[in-house]
């Protein structure tokens, strides 16, 4: 597998789910919002 590709920070983000199992699309927003505000783009 070639991953000369792959550079830079490579930051894990948990997929927001609320109680019904359905993406809670606010929180991931949140959740990138700050991995970008804290310098990682």
């Amino acid at each position: 597998m070639n991953t000369d590709f792959i550079k830079g920070i490579i930051v894990p983000i948990l997929t927001a789910i609320d109680e019904n199992e359905v993406i809670n699309e606010k929180e991931m927003r949140t959740q990138v919002d700050f991995v970008i505000e804290g310098g990682v783009l």
